[in-house]
């Protein structure tokens, strides 16, 4: 039997909560895993693991997650662990037209309002370090990726690309990026 809790057990068996000797008879071999808060930086692998369930749920469509999705899940302080996450996957899967999950996606799902809601008493999020010169990254995740890094300042991601706000505004403009309200 493999069962998994949120609850401490030997501190229930103390208190009478929990029966001792089933306790004991499930406690063979513990396994104590950290919640998805405290090993963010599991997120990118444990997304590509739930989105290829999803997909075979899905009846087989294929559906990829950009880093920009990743960067926003992992700002995110997981209260539900790894069922949220599987949860909120699958409904940007759905909400996916072309099963290509993004920043916009996650958005559309209502996570960036959930970050934003848990703002500062949260640690500062463990981030991927973005390569700009990456050539698997697309034009469209390049400009996300630095608009994120510089908190949505345009003249900020300018720089961190090497170009000019007029050009990076027109980036936006043609890439259809939606910005951040601050």
């Amino acid at each position: 039997i493999i069962a998994a809790t949120n609850r401490n057990l030997e501190e229930e068996v103390s208190e009478g909560k929990f029966r001792e000797d089933l306790y004991y008879r499930l406690n063979v071999m513990p396994i104590l895993m950290p919640a998805l808060r405290d090993r963010t930086e599991d997120i990118p692998e444990l997304s590509e693991f739930l989105l290829g369930r999803i997909s075979v749920q899905q009846g087989g469509r294929p559906l990829e997650i950009k880093e920009s999705a990743i960067r926003l899940l992992m700002k995110h302080d997981w209260p539900g662990n790894v069922r949220e996450l599987a949860n909120r996957l699958e409904r940007a899967a759905i909400m996916s037209s072309n099963g290509i999950i993004d920043r916009d996606v996650m958005v559309s799902t209502g996570l960036e309002d959930m970050v934003a809601q848990a703002g500062l008493n949260l640690k500062p999020p463990k981030t991927l370090a973005i390569d700009f010169n990456d050539e698997n990254m697309d034009d469209r995740e390049r400009v996300i990726a630095a608009l994120e890094q510089s908190g949505w300042v345009q003249a900020k991601a300018a720089r961190l690309l090497n170009m000019t706000p007029r050009q990076i505004a027109y980036r936006i403009l043609t890439l259809d990026i939606t910005m951040k309200q601050i």
